[in-house]
């Protein structure tokens, strides 16, 4: 029997197409209340911001940021609809309607 890995891949695209910051999640655990295809993309998301920050600021800023906090929020909504970035989310060897 062959094994199927799952997980998310989630990209984030600067306004000219190219890519700014990448998150993977594999990982088999998840949160009461979450399916494992939701509990890997907010997982891989949330490392693809960590990414993205490190990348473009400095980096006492970068440590400053807490990416879970309220102004992280604001900072992700103003580069998503204001800057023109894009998030891309990927599902791997998850079936589209799963429920596991």
């Amino acid at each position: 029997m062959t094994v199927t890995p799952k997980g998310a891949i989630v990209v984030l695209i600067s306004p000219d197409g190219h890519v700014g910051a990448v998150g993977v999640d594999f990982d088999p655990g998840r949160p009461a209340g979450f399916i494992l295809a939701e509990a890997q993309a907010m997982r891989a998301g949330r490392r693809a911001w960590l990414d993205l920050i490190d990348g473009m600021c400095s980096p006492v800023i970068a440590k400053a940021i807490d990416i879970d906090s309220l102004a992280a929020s604001g900072i992700k909504r103003h580069v998503l609809n204001q800057q023109g970035w894009r998030e891309h989310v990927s599902l791997i060897g998850h079936d589209t309607e799963a429920t596991d």
